[in-house]
């Protein structure tokens, strides 16, 4: 009884805790998407609601701590580059996902290192 309880946790901790946090993350962060869809319509071109969501997938846990900043940063830059050399008013949040998912596989768990936040590995 007590190597079941032993066994389950460890697999629990090792194993699932981390897909089940990736895909819980990926989904609050869609249902978020879709609310400021609503109230700004403007973010957004068609299909990156789904594609913020697939990228916060991909990048999952614990990199989605990279990601989300890494989505931020991404938009004031792209839209200053937009502003000054192709004279766009608005940015939309596709290219930052993309910018930020790669951000994030490329260097997101040296980052998270570097920010001592490598308890969140699990």
């Amino acid at each position: 009884h007590q190597s079941i309880k032993y066994f389950l946790l460890y697999s629990w901790t090792h194993f699932w805790f981390n897909a089940a946090a990736s895909i819980a993350l990926a989904i609050i962060f869609y249902l978020f998407l879709k609310t400021l869809k609503k109230y700004k319509e403007r973010f957004f071109e068609d299909g990156e609601v789904e594609s913020g969501f697939l990228c916060a997938l991909i990048v999952g846990w614990p990199d989605f701590v990279i990601f989300l900043p890494a989505v931020f940063i991404s938009v004031v830059f792209i839209s200053i580059v937009k502003r000054l050399f192709l004279k766009e008013a608005y940015t939309t949040l596709g290219l930052p996902f993309l910018l930020a998912t790669a951000v994030s596989l490329a260097a997101g768990w040296r980052l998270i290192e570097a920010m001592g936040l490598g308890v969140l590995k699990i």
